[in-house]
């Protein structure tokens, strides 16, 4: 999925624990690769992109400032294991809509956000992909947890992920027995077994980077409280070439 290197103006935190947007007139009016609708041309298209503090952006480590105000992100109800969502092939995406009524929400300096999505950005064939670059280092994969509050104000936790031979990771099972149903384009299906979100999210997850950006795709929309755990996660190889194998916007990632 596309990845930017851009810069974001706002400053970019890293937080240690002590312990508007233009309607598409097509749904596929704009592409990660296309001539016409490329990434290159996303601010023509869409105004909103156009603005600045886009999202994602490549964090630079030597430039952050920490943060002792914006203590921890506080997590309750992933421990439930999700037991009915949809899975879909968006054409950009494998995105996860939970439908088991639990609700699941982060607490940052006393506001709830609620998740309502799970998306994940890989690259094509062998190649990194995750959206966010840190320090020059692009991961093999990011998982992006999209949770909203009662305003409609957007907050994601996004967790960076590395390739390896020898970590199993549970709670990639109940999506690699489905990812065969929904290989194009608008297929989708359900949750076969339960899906544990918890072991998504790395056992060390008290520092992460902060900044306000926007959402990745268009319109681009502002306002965006990112989140990206310092600590990354991992993916088996064999695992991850199911990921890679899912069309989308018509070339295999």
């Amino acid at each position: 999925m596309f990845c930017s290197d851009r810069w974001n103006k706002n400053t970019v935190e890293m937080i240690v624990c002590a312990e508007h947007s233009c309607p598409a007139e097509d749904d596929f009016f704009w592409t990660y690769n296309g001539k016409a609708n490329g990434k290159q041309k996303w601010t023509s298209l869409y105004q909103t992109c156009y603005r600045g503090n886009q999202s994602p952006i490549a964090i630079r480590t030597s430039r952050i400032e920490t943060n002792v105000v914006m203590k921890r992100i506080k997590y309750t109800n992933y421990n439930f294991p999700l037991t009915k969502a949809t899975i879909e092939n968006t054409g950009y995406t494998v995105q996860i809509t939970p439908r088991d009524k639990v609700d699941r929400w982060i607490q940052v300096k006393g506001t709830l956000y609620f998740l309502e999505l799970v998306h994940f950005h890989w690259g094509s064939k062998k190649t990194a992909g995750s959206e966010h670059v840190i320090d020059g280092k692009r991961y093999d994969m990011e998982a992006q947890f999209l949770h909203r509050d009662d305003r409609g104000e957007i907050a994601i936790v996004s967790v960076l992920f590395e390739r390896t031979q020898s970590v199993y990771n549970e709670g990639f099972h109940a999506l690699y027995e489905i990812l065969s149903q929904i290989h194009f384009r608008d297929y989708k299906t359900q949750l076969r077994s339960d899906l544990n979100l918890e072991v998504l999210i790395p056992h060390e997850s008290t520092s992460f980077y902060h900044y306000e950006g926007s959402l990745t795709i268009p319109g681009c929309d502002a306002g965006v409280q990112w989140f990206i755990l310092k600590n990354i996660n991992y993916i088996q190889s064999r695992h991850d070439k199911y990921n890679r194998s899912t069309n989308f916007s018509g070339y295999t990632l």
